[in-house]
């Protein structure tokens, strides 16, 4: 007889022996949720069952269950409160129920806070951890809110959206006094965009729509914002309320353009001037673009007229807020002799190519201008002083280099006028003060 057999048949035995003892003391642990979702008015309570089944080979002498109370704090720090129940053990083949609490505060802000909740089981030994998500959603007794979010995204620089707001009356009876008051949260350089409704009266069961109409501000970052709203008012037994909401990331601005300047900011002492008027042009050029822009430069133009004025090269950064925009100063000095009552000035941004990648154009009205023979003659070529820089465009014989910053007044025919007669009377002072004198040394 070959005894080699059994004693392999041994091993074997003890092999799924072992193996069997080990695959029993693999720690599990099934969990069943009565609700993944509760919602709740302000300081209502909802709870939620949680079923512990022990699937496993261990028996746990200790279960924990933990969260992250942040994750159930709303915009301004109002805590849904999250109360628990405790289990000291589940033997193996059994299990156990854990209810967990869920109470809004009454200032509790509007909308859903989803919580992670993790569970471990141990024996001292091995261990097990689970996890779940449970969802509260916060509503009101009084009302509803709904923002309209299908005019929110792909906004760009300078464009006008509307944000339309609609209140649900949710109360037993009618609501007197609405007033809905909305902000497009850091939108505009760590400030807000807002707006408030007039006050009106919603019936029960009725509802209203508040429009609301922005514009996003042309020196903005490429991003996404939120919006929150306040809603207040009162029942027809005078009881006041207030309810909050918050809609994170709702407004989304983009930029399409690689290379783009716009313009805000434009500022000239008017709008109307007569022949020779000299005056100043301040504006803000701003990089509304994706791509920095190095050693640009604006022109200010008048059309139909030869005429340019060219400011310094200047860089225009595109992800940093102050770095985006940059203020230009011109002194313009409108020829004699000019033929229209009406010109359009134009501003105009070049990129380092010389190709414009922005412009602003404003009507100017000119007073009928005297024309004489002489100003014929010389009309053209009367377009202020300035000094050409070697290293920039002299394409034009009538361009006017300033530089950045310069500074302006405005002189028209009657200031001229005034200052002549000024200096005439000073220069007869003098004379009489010559002769006084001449006649006191003849004497002596």
């Amino acid at each position: 007889m070959n005894k080699t057999i059994p004693f392999l048949g041994i091993l074997l035995v003890l092999a799924v022996f072992a193996s069997s003892e080990t695959l029993a003391a693999n720690p599990d642990l099934e969990i069943t949720l009565s609700n993944t979702e509760l919602v709740l008015d302000q300081s209502e309570t909802g709870a939620v069952d949680v079923t512990l089944d022990n699937t496993g080979g261990v028996d746990f002498t200790d279960i924990s269950v933990t969260f992250d109370q942040a994750q159930f704090t709303d915009y301004a720090g109002n805590e849904i409160l999250v109360e628990m129940t405790t289990l000291a053990g589940l033997l193996q083949g059994t299990n156990d129920t854990i209810t967990i609490s869920f109470t809004p505060d009454a200032d509790q802000y509007l909308g859903d806070l989803r919580g992670t909740f993790e569970v471990l089981a141990t024996d001292g030994n091995e261990s097990v951890t689970k996890t779940f998500e449970i969802t509260i959603e916060t509503t009101s007794e009084f009302v509803k809110i709904t923002l309209d979010d299908d005019d929110l995204d792909d906004l760009q620089p300078g464009e006008e959206f509307d944000s339309d707001v609609e209140i649900e009356n949710e109360f037993s009876g009618d609501l007197e006094d609405v007033i809905v008051e909305i902000w497009i949260v850091n939108i505009d350089d760590n400030d807000d965009l807002d707006d408030e409704s007039s006050k009106e009266d919603i019936d029960k069961s009725d509802e209203y729509d508040y429009k609301f109409t922005f514009e996003t501000p042309i020196n903005v970052d490429e991003d996404e914002f939120d919006v929150k709203i306040r809603v207040e008012g009162e029942t027809e037994d005078g009881e006041d309320f207030e309810a909050f909401t918050v809609y994170k990331n709702i407004v989304e601005v983009t930029k399409d353009e690689d290379e783009e300047v716009k313009f805000d900011n434009l500022d000239m002492p008017t709008q109307t001037f007569t022949c020779g008027s000299v005056f100043s042009v301040s504006i803000d050029a701003i990089n509304t673009g994706e791509d920095d822009l190095d050693d640009m430069y604006l022109k200010l133009e008048l059309e139909g007229l030869d005429y340019t004025i060219r400011s310094d090269e200047f860089d225009l950064d595109s992800g940093d807020y102050d770095d985006r925009e940059q203020d230009e100063d011109f002194l313009v000095t409108l020829p004699n002799g000019l033929t229209e009552t009406s010109y359009t000035l134009k501003i105009l941004a070049y990129n380092e190519d010389n190709d414009v990648i922005g412009g602003e154009y404003v009507d100017i009205q000119v007073d009928p201008c005297a024309v004489s023979d002489s100003d014929d003659d010389t009309s053209d070529d009367d377009t202020g002083d300035g000094t050409a820089d070697d290293n920039v465009d002299t394409e034009s014989t009538n361009t006017v280099y300033l530089p950045t910053g310069f500074a302006s007044a405005t002189l028209d025919k009657d200031t001229w006028s005034t200052i002549f007669w000024i200096l005439g009377d000073i220069l007869l002072v003098i004379v009489a003060i010559y002769f006084v004198v001449l006649i006191f040394r003849r004497r002596k």
